[in-house]
């Protein structure tokens, strides 16, 4: 019998960094959403992180630089032209090189939206207007399928879209066989 990563196997390689519940609740809203934009990029590292010094490897130094750093769930992507772009994506800059007014949405997906989701979206917008500062600021999207009412005065006053979504969570059940 498979385990719930392994009947996701694909969608958690197609968006590392989710958890297991996410990647279906993220699955639920591309099914709903997907064509609304020109592409998308998933686990988006922003910020500096932090860099342990030359005494480590250059791969441990990029290890912890990488784990340091605020890492997004998703950012989709409009008016921009993708087959204009590279196939690999390493940051928003690269958008930014080729479609300066491209549109970006910053996803953050749970399976219950709570404060920290809040938080969590909000720092990753504060820090793309000061990396992106002469680009269109982002907006910003939850994905759930539940959430805090603490979390409605923030998203109401910071413009943040909070959409939900019915997810058939059934796939993670030991039950649901092989």
């Amino acid at each position: 019998m498979r385990n719930p990563a392994q009947r996701l196997e694909a969608d958690l390689l197609s968006y590392p960094g989710m958890l297991v519940d996410e990647t279906v609740v993220w699955r639920a809203w591309a099914a709903l959403h997907q064509t609304e934009y020109d592409r998308f990029e998933h686990n988006i590292r922003l910020g500096p992180g932090r860099d342990p010094g030359p005494a480590y490897s250059p791969e441990v130094r990029k290890g912890e630089i990488l784990n340091s750093q605020m890492r997004i769930d998703s950012v989709g992507y409009q008016d921009i032209q993708p087959d204009l772009l590279p196939g690999v994506i390493a940051s928003p800059q690269d958008v930014y090189d080729v479609f300066p007014s491209a549109v970006a949405t910053i996803f953050e997906v749970k399976r219950r939206a709570t404060l920290a989701a809040l938080g969590e979206i909000v720092g990753y917008y504060q820090a793309w207007v000061e990396e992106w500062p002469n680009n269109p600021a982002p907006r910003m999207e939850i994905v759930c399928v539940e959430y805090s009412s603490t979390i409605l005065p923030g998203t109401r006053a910071l413009n943040i879209a909070l959409v939900l979504v019915a997810a058939n969570f059934s796939i993670l059940s030991n039950a649901h066989g092989t």
